[in-house]
């Protein structure tokens, strides 16, 4: 998403909240009951989902943002300071399907086609994943 495009949500939203006009009140009248049908369906997914201990510290790195904000630096100097990890990422433009292994104990696994371009740089600046 370009700068320009978020500059244009952003000020959409901002002026939905302080300064709407009929046509918003319109939008929002009609979302509203969605977005509390949602509300309910996200809510009662929470409650009946089954919780899982893993017995393992577990941190998930990610947000809204699509690009630019430091994901993948900030993996690669937190795992760096542990003895060994464990990194799932999507790989987000890869040619393969299903789950790929990059790398083991600092070996290399598959080529970049494979596994994606960050999982790559990942794997080959931690020995320890």
């Amino acid at each position: 998403m370009s700068k320009n495009s978020s500059f244009l949500w952003v000020s959409f939203f901002e002026r939905l909240y302080f300064k709407p006009n009929i046509s918003d009140w319109i939008l929002i009248i009609f979302l509203s009951p969605i977005s509390f049908i949602f509300g309910v369906i996200m809510f009662l997914r929470r409650v009946l989902t089954p919780k899982r201990d893993y017995n393992i510290p577990i941190v998930s790195i990610g947000n809204l943002t699509v690009g630019g904000s430091g994901k993948t630096p900030f993996v690669i100097s937190l795992a760096s300071k542990y003895s060994s990890v464990y990194i799932i990422s999507r790989g987000y433009g890869r040619e393969s399907k299903g789950l790929v292994e990059v790398s083991r104990d600092g070996q290399i696994l598959c080529d970049v086609f494979q596994s994606g371009d960050e999982p790559m740089l990942i794997a080959k600046s931690l020995l320890n994943a």
